[in-house]
C-alpha cells in the first residue's frame, strides 16, 4: 500500500498538469467581456473544492494544496482577477499581492484582455511597473 505522501504527489502531478493547461488556455484569449470574466469564473471555481478535497484526510483536515499543486495559487489569483475592476487589479499589484504570482507583462495582458481601450486603462497600465 502506497503512502499518503505518495497518492498526493501522483494527483498533485495530475492537478497541476489540468491546472497549468487551464492558466495557458485561459491566458491566450486576447478579448473577454465581462460577461465572459464572469462566466469563466464561475466554470473555474467548480474546480477549486473538489481539488481542495483531494488533499483532505478528513472534512477538517486539509493538506496545503501548492505544496503539490504549485500552479493553484495562480489559479486562484486568475478567478480574482476575473471579478475584479481595474482599479483593484492596479491596487493588488501595487501592494505585491499579484507579484509574486505574475510578472508586470502578465498584468498589463489581462487588464488589456478584460478592458476596453480607454485613456483610463492606459494610465493604469503605465502603473504597472516591475
Amino acid at each position: 500500500m502506497y503512502s499518503i505522501q505518495v497518492y498526493r504527489a501522483a494527483i498533485g502531478a495530475v492537478v497541476q498538469d489540468l491546472i497549468a493547461l487551464l492558466i495557458q488556455r485561459i491566458s491566450d484569449l486576447q478579448d473577454i467581456s465581462e460577461q465572459e470574466s464572469h462566466h469563466l469564473s464561475d466554470l473555474l471555481c467548480l474546480l477549486v473544492a473538489p481539488v481542495v478535497e483531494l488533499f483532505s484526510d478528513s472534512p477538517n483536515v486539509t493538506a496545503p494544496v501548492d505544496q503539490y499543486v504549485p500552479a493553484f495559487s495562480k489559479y486562484l489569483a486568475i478567478i480574482n482577477i476575473l471579478n475584479l475592476s481595474m482599479v483593484a487589479i492596479v491596487e493588488r499589484w501595487e501592494s505585491g499581492d499579484f507579484k509574486r504570482l505574475f510578472n508586470d507583462y502578465e498584468i498589463r495582458h489581462w487588464m488589456v484582455a478584460l478592458f476596453s481601450d480607454t485613456p483610463l486603462r492606459a494610465t493604469n497600465l503605465k502603473r504597472i511597473v516591475p
